[in-house]
């Protein structure tokens, strides 16, 4: 380890694999999207064994549903108390949050920015519920809380009407796709994104040479 550097324990890093897997279902389900059984299984189970790679101790990795739901709501009771950190950190994540979304069209207009950070608090609010979004600092705007609840609307009659056409869920499959991946290859290309990873390569880590000779 490095300097102040500690390792995460095995609580927080189960929690964590909750916000990408159950938490992510439920804030996605809240904005109108719609998943089958088998898909929030695979959810599941991806996270699952990511949780292997990452050391997370085999009984704190749910496997079900159900299991998800318990951990979730053990973590609810003891982790996932915010405090003052919590506030800042919230905060910081939102005003960063439009600049990386933004097509470099919008990335500049100051508009464009404030607009899409008022419609994630929005969106943040629906998710954490009023008690918590309050205490995060998170505004309330009646106007943007609409456009959250409209656009979730919308994509339930989408997502509703995906599931009754032939061939539907497999062409959104690939425009998604095709999306994320122009997405992820332009915040690497603004973001000087190290795809190699050579900054962790133990030849220029003495501290490493000096472990593994």
């Amino acid at each position: 380890m490095h300097g102040g550097d500690a390792p995460i324990n095995q609580v927080q890093l189960a929690g964590t694999l909750l916000l990408f897997s159950l938490v992510m279902l439920l804030s996605s389900r809240a904005l109108g999207f719609r998943f089958s059984a088998a898909d929030q299984a695979a959810v599941l189970h991806l996270w699952r064994y990511v949780g292997h790679l990452m050391g997370v101790d085999p009984g704190l990795l749910p496997a079900t549903t159900t299991d998800a739901w318990r951990l979730y709501w053990l973590e609810a009771t003891t982790e996932f108390l915010p405090d003052e950190d919590s506030r800042q950190l919230a905060r910081a994540l939102m005003n960063a949050a439009a600049p990386l979304l933004l097509t470099p069209r919008w990335k500049n207009s100051t508009r464009a920015r404030r607009a899409l950070t008022n419609y994630l608090f929005a969106y943040s609010r629906l998710v954490l519920g009023r008690r918590n979004a309050d205490f995060l600092g998170a505004p309330d705007n009646t106007f943007y809380r609409a456009a959250v609840i409209g656009t979730a609307a919308t994509i339930f009659v989408a997502e509703s009407t995906r599931r009754l056409i032939p061939g539907a869920t497999g062409l959104c499959e690939r425009l998604g796709q095709r999306r994320r991946t122009t997405m992820v290859r332009r915040l690497i290309r603004e973001q000087h994104g190290d795809r190699f990873h050579s900054r962790y390569d133990a030849q220029d880590d003495p501290l490493i040479e000096t472990a593994h000779p």
